[in-house]
């Protein structure tokens, strides 16, 4: 028997494009009217999304990314996603929660909320660059796939993300951490259990390559926007084909995510063997459209030494900043320059600012950002 609440939910989904496409609409006719006065349009907004262990505003992790776009990009309205306004419970929410109530989806029933960016420069833009900081990488990648109605990512950019995911839980960088602690002690008792599937964030990116089957049926988020399950989410492939640039960026020494090329979308297969992109149905039956991608020449494979989110600020300012979110070629229809960079070189002088909850022993291995997760 039919919902009598299925009439109103196809309407609710309707409406939601429409209004996308008006929002398209309207951002294409103020950059015709730009160019006609001869105005310079807006800086493309930048979203980012932190972290395990990280929040929001945090001065000492997240703030000193956004600062150095602010300063490279003048007048860009940029966007730290927040699950609380509250500090602590915006670090709780990177641990604990459903993932699919933290990102918009595509369901008529859930619609998009506030969170990547939804705002008005956003919308005016047509849509924004993105920012994504390990898992808040994956996230971010998930809402391009599933929030129709919202303002689409043109460029994403993600360091160390678990797009394939994680064979173990990750690590935790302060051993004092109750809340890492805990977590890494829940997932490895019983990864696959409901309960935790549903309330640990770690989780549910938590792929086990010998209980495969047990993953597909079970995996309560990433099975399922990696499109990996038998029944296939067209859509998914149609809004990564339509992303203009997709930057994925390993650490070299990545100790955090077990496999570390994991941020490249390789993965072990179900004898244990670790198999690139290529070499998978992901990439050969253009699941999610990476193939498409990758043909058309907007897919960037970077990889950075040190270990996991180590990013040292001359090198997040020239390599990425500039190159990606300032010139913003993806938004004008250019191809990149090149399909990958080579590892950068970080100079003695140009030392990464520690930015952690835990102390360091070694003040010369001072980091730009690198909060857990």
């Amino acid at each position: 028997m039919l919902s009598p609440l299925l009439p109103l939910l196809l309407l609710q989904a309707w409406l939601q494009v429409l209004w996308a496409q008006a929002a398209h609409a309207r951002a294409h006719a103020l950059a015709h009217a730009r160019a006609r006065s001869g105005q310079a349009p807006p800086p493309t907004p930048v979203v980012f999304w932190h972290g395990m262990g990280d929040w929001y505003g945090n001065p000492d992790g997240i703030g000193n990314l956004t600062a150095i776009v602010q300063d490279v990009v003048p007048g860009v309205f940029v966007h730290s996603v927040r699950l609380s306004d509250a500090e602590d419970a915006d670090k709780k929410a990177s641990f604990f929660g459903l993932v699919d109530e933290q990102i918009p989806t595509a369901q008529p029933s859930l619609p998009c909320p506030a969170l990547p960016c939804t705002s008005a420069p956003c919308r005016a833009a047509g849509g924004f660059n993105a920012v994504g900081i390990s898992q808040g990488g994956l996230f971010l990648r998930a809402y391009h796939q599933r929030c129709t109605a919202g303002p689409p990512i043109r460029t994403l950019i993600s360091f160390g993300s678990p797009h394939a995911g994680v064979a173990d839980a990750p690590n935790c960088a302060d051993p004092a951490d109750s809340s890492c602690a805990f977590v890494r002690s829940v997932i490895r008792s019983g990864v696959y259990w409901p309960w935790i599937q549903r309330r640990i964030v770690q989780a549910q990116y938590f792929k086990q390559w010998d209980r495969f089957d047990t993953y597909l049926e079970q995996s309560a988020f990433l099975a399922d926007v990696n499109n990996e399950r038998e029944a296939k989410n067209a859509e998914y492939k149609t809004r990564m084909r339509a992303l203009g640039q997709l930057v994925l960026v390993r650490f070299e020494n990545d100790t955090m995510v077990v496999p570390r090329d994991t941020a490249w979308f390789s993965y072990f297969d179900t004898k244990g063997t670790l198999k690139t992109l290529k070499e998978q149905p992901t990439y050969t039956q253009d699941w999610i459209g990476l193939r498409s991608l990758d043909e058309a020449g907007r897919i960037e494979f970077v990889t950075l030494p040190g270990n996991h989110v180590q990013i040292p600020r001359s090198v997040f300012r020239t390599e990425f900043v500039e190159k990606y979110l300032k010139t913003d070629t993806a938004a004008r229809g250019l191809a990149p320059e090149s399909k990958a960079m080579p590892a950068v070189a970080i100079a003695s002088a140009d030392r990464p600012v520690l930015v952690t909850d835990n102390n360091n022993s070694d003040g010369n291995a001072e980091m730009l950002y690198e909060t857990y997760l």
